[in-house]
């Protein structure tokens, strides 16, 4: 034994010199260099075939698309003719003509899909409704039109602006009031707007005046004490304030008592006919 180590060590010692170091990422017979490119061009071109598969530009994916046709199948007519008019208006990209072109919206989580080939279009001071039960995928589908969220699939368009391209360009154009919460809860009413009001880029000098403006319309008082109705009211004003060219209004008068309701609706209308806003709103009546 001590013999064969002894020859071993000798024999090491003698052809020390025609030792090399060998580098773990070189392309010798011993390094991965090659290993490690081959990997990287492949990860690559994996990620390029997904983002193409997903972005659904691929004709292939959308024939083999099993619930496209669901869909399809269970579609009336006016839904089919404004699918339709959907096309036309993109093929043609006459965006400026519509308020809001959505097309073939769709939002997949893990193991529901929410909100499935959604196409409509808004045109300039007009109110759209979304009607529909809790579960329906409203809420989904103003998170992805207030680019709060990512669509799975399809795109969304305004006048010089596309959704998934500009998300921060969308934002400043679009007034949303969420279905719960959304409000700073130590902020007053007065405070809250003054605030969104800047944000919105409105003039110092008439921000004042355009809050008392909207208090009146909303009819939210002196103290807007933000519980119950009062937080509704303030959901709207500060969706509304500074004139966004599109309002999102999730359920915008739940909770609201009968009169407050006629109020804020009317305070609503006053806007719409005083500016081109269009407004698209969600409700379960």
């Amino acid at each position: 034994m001590w013999g064969h180590m002894l020859y071993c060590c000798s024999t090491t010692e003698e052809e020390s010199d025609y030792w090399s170091a060998v580098h773990p990422l070189g392309f010798s017979q011993r390094g991965v260099g090659y290993e490690v490119i081959v990997m990287a061009i492949e990860g690559t071109l994996l990620f390029l075939l997904l983002s193409w598969l997903d972005s659904g530009s691929l004709p292939i994916s959308e024939a083999y698309d099993p619930d496209k046709h669901k869909a399809n199948e269970s579609l009336d007519r006016d839904v089919m003719a404004e699918k339709d008019t959907v096309r036309n208006i993109v093929s043609k990209k006459m965006f400026s003509k519509a308020a809001l072109t959505v097309e073939d919206l769709h939002k997949k989580f893990a193991t529901v899909h929410a909100v499935k080939g959604l196409s409509f279009t808004v045109l300039s001071k007009e109110c759209f409704g979304f009607l529909g039960s809790n579960g329906a995928g409203k809420t989904t589908a103003f998170q992805m039109l207030a680019a709060l969220i990512p669509a799975s699939r399809g795109e969304a368009y305004m006048r010089r602006c596309i959704l998934s391209w500009e998300a921060r360009k969308w934002q400043s154009k679009v007034g949303y009031c969420p279905q719960y919460g959304g409000l700073l809860e130590t902020l007053t009413a007065r405070e809250y707007l003054r605030l969104f009001a800047s944000l919105r880029g409105v003039s110092t000098h008439k921000i004042d005046q355009l809050v008392e403006s909207v208090f009146n319309l909303m009819g939210l008082d002196g103290i807007a004490d933000n519980r119950g109705g009062n937080k509704r009211k303030l959901s709207m004003a500060v969706a509304i304030i500074g004139l966004p060219r599109l309002v999102l209004l999730d359920e915008p008068t739940a909770g609201v008592d009968v009169v407050a309701r006629r109020r804020m609706l009317s305070g609503l209308k006053v806007v719409m006919d005083y500016s081109d806003m269009s407004v698209v709103l969600t409700s379960q009546k």
